[in-house]
């Protein structure tokens, strides 16, 4: 699957819905909703002719999971690679008013975005396609994504966390048997 191209049409504003992130309705979003089903036709084509031409109704969760990665990854990527500028932004006094909302409203589709990255490899298990993505574990909390106030894994200084309880959780589910020391 080939990424989207960078002249895309803008990023798509998401809600929340019973705990899941679903594309709000309108004009404003239909370019980039028809794209999104679009990939994923082209997907299902990709998918068949892997397949020796038998049409195949469903998906594999893993296949799913890497579609979806990929397309986070794209949306990150339209916000920029960090929220440094943005930080910068907030922290200035001489900041206008319209600049700290702008850079509100990134630091919080960022976090979004990263949140449902981390919920997306947890589900359909795809932390290690995470750089075909585009998206750096150095960026957000390795157990559930946050991407604000991060410290690093003490022993391997490789992971990072929001906080001890996530670190605790992701101690347990498997970092553990591959942390080493630096």
């Amino acid at each position: 699957l080939q990424p989207f191209s960078p002249s895309a049409p803008k990023p798509l504003r998401f809600h929340y819905e019973l705990h899941n992130l679903v594309p709000e309705p309108g004009p404003e979003n239909q370019a980039s909703i028809e794209m999104l089903q679009k990939h994923a036709v082209e997907a299902s084509f990709r998918e068949s002719e892997m397949h020796g031409g038998q049409t195949r109704t469903e998906v594999s969760p893993q296949h799913l999971g890497k579609t979806m990665l990929r397309m986070l990854g794209d949306q990150l990527k339209v916000l920029g690679p960090s929220a440094a500028s943005d930080l910068e932004i907030l922290r200035n006094p001489a900041s206008q008013p319209h600049e700290v909302l702008i850079a509100q409203g990134k630091l919080v589709e960022r976090n979004i975005l990263f949140q449902w990255v981390a919920s997306n490899c947890n589900r359909f298990e795809v932390w290690s396609h995470l750089s075909e993505a585009g998206v750096s574990l150095d960026q957000m909390c390795a157990m559930c994504g946050w991407s604000l106030k991060l410290s690093r894994c003490a022993r391997c200084k490789k992971v990072l966390y929001c906080s001890g309880g996530c670190q605790k959780r992701h101690w347990k589910a498997g970092h553990k048997a591959q942390c080493q020391g630096a």
